[in-house]
């Protein structure tokens, strides 16, 4: 009798770690699900970063391609300014000479 007293003890001893275990199993495997779907969204919001750097990188790109033709159209318009300049600068000067004489 008290053997069997002492197995029953034994087995009630061995089903609750078997329980706990269990529990412990189930919660790795939730806790792992919850990573997964945490990782899978940080991938996600990764990807959209990347697009949103590669999309403001052509953006970029373009307006400093605009910016080039800015100053290009800049320099040439302050070409023609200093060349008017120069003309009028020489037509003054010949308006002068024509009056001494």
């Amino acid at each position: 009798e008290t053997a069997k007293v002492q197995q029953n003890g034994q087995l009630n001893e061995l089903r609750q770690k078997l329980e706990h275990e269990s529990n412990e199993r189930e919660l790795l495997v939730e806790e792992r699900g919850i990573l997964k779907d945490r990782l899978e969204s940080t991938q996600n919001q990764l990807d959209d970063v990347t697009g949103d750097l590669s999309t403001l990188r052509n953006e970029f790109t373009s307006t400093l391609a605009e910016l080039g033709h800015t100053k290009e159209s800049f320099e040439s318009l302050r070409q023609e300014l200093k060349q008017r300049d120069d003309l009028a600068m020489m037509q003054e000067n010949r308006e002068l000479e024509a009056t001494k004489l």
